[in-house]
């Protein structure tokens, strides 16, 4: 490893000055600046050669978050989840077409449980219309097979739980 560019040409400004400076405390202080920038150089490649590769790469996970960003992550993380699935409740689940004449009308409540991969393992009706009509909206909701991530990991809660509201108006 080689000298960083800002202590390298720190370096080199102290050597001239030292070249050209006819003052003999200047001179002692550039030589203590000097002995400085190589023994900080030359114990950061100590440092840095003592490691193994996977300590000197950085990722995500060995940043420590404070406990606020950590806690902004998993709201985001939740609020994204919700928003997909109201998204895919709005476009693929529809008041079935044979329990229309029975005019039922309410809401359910769906709870989603979610893996650290965004694959949904399971859902549980909480609170249902009737039996029929909550049969009928629980295979449509089957149809989920997992949220769009766009990191490695899902970050929010395990468990979403998404009140739909049915309406025959």
């Amino acid at each position: 490893m080689g000298v960083v560019p800002e202590a390298q040409m720190l370096l080199i400004c102290s050597i001239n000055l030292l070249e050209k400076s006819k003052n003999q405390t200047m001179k002692t202080t550039l030589v203590l600046i000097i002995t400085c920038l190589i023994t900080a150089n030359i114990w950061a490649q100590n440092e840095t050669a003592s490691l193994s590769p996977d300590e000197v790469k950085v990722s995500a996970a060995s940043v420590e978050l404070s406990e606020a960003e950590a806690k902004l992550i998993y709201v985001e993380a939740t609020n994204l989840a919700k928003d997909q699935l109201l998204d895919f409740i709005a476009s693929e689940v529809n008041y079935p077409e044979a329990l229309q004449e029975q005019y039922l009308e309410g809401q359910m409540v769906v709870d989603f449980w979610i893996d650290t991969n965004g694959q949904i393992q399971k859902t549980k009706l909480m609170k249902g219309i009737n039996d029929e009509f909550d049969e009928a909206i629980l295979n449509k909701l089957e149809g989920i097979q997992s949220l769009r991530i766009d990191s490695s990991k899902y970050l929010g809660a395990n468990r979403i739980r998404i009140p739909i509201d049915f309406s025959m108006y």
